[in-house]
């Protein structure tokens, strides 16, 4: 995941390749044929919706916000006890992509 992340960061817009790399980290279980990576995979790094949905099962994180900081965007998730996940993308799509998944590794997920 470090390695998609990585990706992600040095993005400079939204990217299909990436969101298929996300789709099937966040959906392991689904078969990965031809037709379902070209349609069936959300749009993580075009759509802010898409982006929150990282975050949305993890009831924990309560809030988030985006704030366009110099040339990129910053996006902050917090927990209500006070934890506060943040990290930098191009887009606030992807800002708030890296920050979930970010958030993921740190905690020892996937």
């Amino acid at each position: 995941m470090k390695n998609l992340i990585e990706k992600l960061v040095s993005a400079t817009g939204p990217d299909r390749e990436l969101d298929i790399e996300i789709g099937k980290l966040v959906h392991p279980d689904r078969e990965w044929h031809r037709e379902i990576v070209r349609w069936g995979v959300d749009a993580y790094t075009a759509s802010l919706d898409a982006a929150l949905a990282l975050i949305a099962p993890d009831p924990i994180y309560s809030d988030w916000s985006v704030e366009r900081d110099d040339d990129l965007y910053r996006a902050s998730i917090h927990a209500p006890h006070g934890t506060r996940r943040w990290d930098y993308g191009s887009t606030p799509a992807i800002a708030v992509c890296v920050a979930a998944l970010t958030g993921l590794v740190r905690e020892g997920g996937t």
